[in-house]
């Protein structure tokens, strides 16, 4: 398998926030999407996440501190897909997307009742956008099933106690169809994860933190590459 999905992060859930400085985003991902240009990856196998502070008065998601003009810079360094890794809960945040140069969203199931969820994968599909609908049980995944949607990833990370179980993936791949492209996401920190979490299934892994703490970025997606690759 030789799938990598780059999280460029500014700040994450684990409580380490602002790993770093905005004026390295655009360096570092172009590192990153480099290494995954010669490794001749094709759509949605690496991407530039843009997480806003986002505080909805009936869904506090808390802050993570990105910005839409993240991603903006990162589309005009490259050319392969960027993904707007974000709470999407409008139409208006996918027109957004759309001009901002996204070519996929993240849609999560646990943030959207069923109505809206098929609803914005419509509005997204409308605007020529593929979608990572998200899930983190059994349940959730059964919803995202309902719809069309054709790419599903797994958080590993528990939404009530944040703890992180890459175990979560092999439960989830169990009921996965085989037409859908099914990611990991979260918890994925060596080499050796990677490779646990696609001999359950996973085609793809979703790289954050782990990246952005490191002082060798190309040496980490590398090995990272390397342990997912047939």
């Amino acid at each position: 398998r030789d799938k990598f999905i780059l999280a460029s992060k500014v700040a994450g859930r684990s409580g380490l926030n602002y790993m770093r400085e905005d004026k390295e985003l655009t360096r570092l991902s172009k590192e990153h999407i480099h290494y995954a240009i010669d490794k001749s990856l094709q759509r949605l196998q690496t991407d530039y996440i843009d997480l806003y502070q986002v505080h909805w008065p009936d869904r506090p998601f808390g802050a993570f501190s990105g910005k839409l003009e993240y991603l903006v810079k990162i589309r005009k360094e490259v050319e392969i897909p960027v993904l707007r890794k974000d709470f999407i809960i409008s139409e208006a945040q996918i027109y957004e997307a759309s001009v901002a140069g996204a070519d996929a969203i993240l849609l999560i199931v646990a943030a959207l009742d069923q109505d809206e969820l098929k609803r914005l994968l419509d509005c997204a599909y409308t605007y020529q956008l593929e979608v990572l609908m998200e899930v983190h049980d059994l349940h959730e995944l059964e919803r995202a099933l309902e719809t069309d949607v054709k790419i599903i990833g797994v958080n590993n990370r528990n939404l009530k106690t944040f703890e992180v179980d890459l175990k979560n993936t092999e439960k989830i791949s169990e009921e996965v169809p085989e037409d859908i492209f099914f990611v990991s996401e979260s918890g994925i920190k060596t080499p050796q994860d990677a490779a646990l979490v696609a001999g359950w299934g996973a085609d793809a892994v979703l790289v954050g933190e782990s990246l952005m703490r490191t002082n060798d970025v190309n040496l980490a997606v590398k090995e990272i590459m390397d342990s997912v690759t047939d």
